[in-house]
């Protein structure tokens, strides 16, 4: 089970208090490093810890979330997300999103503390999808497929749609390419033709050794077998 690394920043004792205590008890996946109230606080955690997401507040003593923002957006390499909280018109005025990149979402205080939960999960659930897609497109990188045809479309549907339900994967034919289909408006056997004729034009223009590597014991790659390979090479990577 992944667990997910958070610092609250906020100078509201009580506010953080009780949303420790809550994110504590309902949630074994968020894992809050450090409660900070104000920038500079938090700035000082972010060397220290592998960190996922921030909860911030923008109305802070000493350094506010705007100079927070500021601040990170031009001295880090950002690889986590940001949820802000804040009751301040005034600031939450001066946040343009497309400045901020690293901003997932915007919560406007007075709010109840499922409410950030229910982000909190929507913001990793998000994020998990876009790492999903990323381990997909690094990993078919290695193979030499056309990316303009529509067999190798059709394969990066199904790869999508075998990892959020494994159980197409018993019934490739009646199942996942049915699910293509429908998805395409096109017969499963224009899928099923497409997927295998765009695999056999990737063996063709693909080196051996790569082959190899990834079906050692396959004299014969068929639209199933390269499926079914990719999502348990995806699985083993993902653990």
């Amino acid at each position: 089970m992944n667990r997910y690394n958070i610092i609250i920043a906020d100078d509201n004792v009580n506010f953080t208090k009780n949303l420790y205590k809550y994110l504590k008890q309902i949630s074994p996946i968020i894992n809050v490093v450090a409660i900070v109230e104000n920038g500079k606080q938090l700035l000082g955690q972010l060397y220290k810890h592998h960190i996922d997401l921030i909860i911030l507040d923008l109305n802070m003593p000493q350094m506010n979330g705007i100079e927070t923002l500021n601040q990170i957006s031009h001295s880090l390499k950002i690889n986590f997300k940001i949820l802000i909280i804040s009751g301040n018109n005034e600031l939450l005025n001066k946040i343009t999103l497309s400045n901020y990149t690293m901003i997932s979402k915007i919560l406007v205080k007075p709010l109840r503390l499922k409410d950030i939960y229910s982000s909190l999960i929507e913001i990793i659930e998000l994020q998990n999808t876009v790492r999903i897609e990323e381990k997909i497109q690094d990993l078919l990188s290695s193979f030499n497929f056309n990316r303009t045809s529509k067999g190798y479309t059709y394969i990066y549907k199904c790869i999508i749609k075998s990892i959020e339900n494994e159980n197409l994967l018993y019934n490739i034919q009646n199942s996942l390419y049915s699910e293509i289909a429908k998805e395409t408006n096109e017969t499963i056997c224009h899928i099923k033709w497409s997927i295998q004729k765009s695999i056999n034009v990737m063996i063709k223009n693909t080196n051996s050794d790569v082959l190899d590597k990834y079906f050692p014991y396959c004299p014969k790659i068929t639209s199933k077998v390269f499926i079914k390979e990719i999502i348990r090479i995806l699985k083993r990577s993902c653990k």
